[in-house]
C-alpha cells in the first residue's frame, strides 16, 4: 500500500509504503480500529503539524510504556497531527478523540511500520506528549 506524502527532511512530496505484511499482522492481532486508523495514516503523511527524526527509549514512569519504542533508531520519523477525520467501525466519520494526536512511524525509507493515536501533550495539542524526551529532533516545521 503507498500513500503520497509530504518528507519532513526534504520539504517534498514523497511516497510512504506499507508493507502488506503489516496489514495481514493488523487484521490478524490488532483491534479492528488499528485497520480504520489508515485513513488518519494517509492524513498525516500529507500534511503532518510536526515531525520528529530519531526514536528513543523512554522510562515507562513518564507514561503508558506502550507508547514508545522498545529499540531507538536514530533515523526513524515520526509525523504527527490532528487529522480532519476518524473512521469509526459502524463506517461513520468522527472527530479525533479529545486529549490526543495521531502519530505515524517511519523509517529512514519512509516505510510505515507503526500508526496511533497517543496523549497529546498539554501545552501543543497536536505533538504527541512527552515529545521533548521521545524523540531526537523536531524537524519540521523549522522553526
Amino acid at each position: 500500500m503507498e500513500f503520497e506524502g509530504f518528507d519532513p527532511r526534504t520539504q517534498e512530496p514523497s511516497v510512504f509504503r506499507l508493507d502488506m505484511s503489516m496489514i495481514d499482522r493488523a487484521q490478524r492481532y490488532e483491534p479492528e480500529i488499528k485497520l480504520l486508523n489508515l485513513h488518519c495514516v494517509r492524513q498525516i503523511v500529507e500534511q503532518p503539524t510536526v515531525a520528529f527524526k530519531g526514536l528513543r527509549t523512554v522510562d515507562a514512569q513518564l507514561g503508558d510504556p506502550r507508547q514508545y519504542v522498545q529499540l531507538p533508531d536514530p533515523d526513524a520519523l515520526c509525523l504527527a497531527g490532528i487529522p480532519g477525520y476518524r473512521v469509526l467501525p459502524d463506517g461513520s466519520k468522527a472527530r479525533a478523540p479529545e486529549g490526543y494526536t495521531f502519530a505515524v512511524f517511519t523509517d529512514r525509507r519512509l516505510v510505515v511500520f507503526d500508526w496511533d493515536w497517543i496523549i497529546s501533550d498539554p501545552q501543543t495539542a497536536a505533538f504527541p506528549t512527552h515529545w521533548q524526551t521521545r524523540f531526537g529532533e523536531k524537524i519540521w516545521p523549522i522553526s
